[in-house]
């Protein structure tokens, strides 16, 4: 019996969905720590409290850069899910 094999457009999706989530993930996070900045004492401690120990630094630093890799990313898998669909919709069989 022969072993059916992973379409490599499946892994390639799988990838490109985890490393956009990775990237959302720590802009999420570098806008609460930015938020952070700018709330009272006592509820700044209350963020630092649940976010634990993280490199406020870092986060503050990329956070631009950051913001600007997941929208080029987003528009990018938008772009090519909408060429995708357009071609399989209008290919010939």
């Amino acid at each position: 019996p022969t072993t059916r094999q992973p379409h490599p457009s499946s892994s390639y999706t799988w990838n490109s969905i985890a490393l956009s989530s990775e990237i959302m993930g720590m802009y999420f996070v570098s806008s609460v720590l930015l938020i952070r900045m700018n709330l009272p004492v006592q509820y700044r401690r209350i963020i630092t409290d649940v976010l634990g120990d993280l490199e406020f630094h870092f986060y503050y630093h990329w956070n631009d850069l950051i913001f600007l890799i997941s929208a080029l990313f987003t528009i990018s898998f938008l772009v090519l899910s909408r060429y995708s669909v357009t071609q399989t919709r209008y290919s010939v069989p």
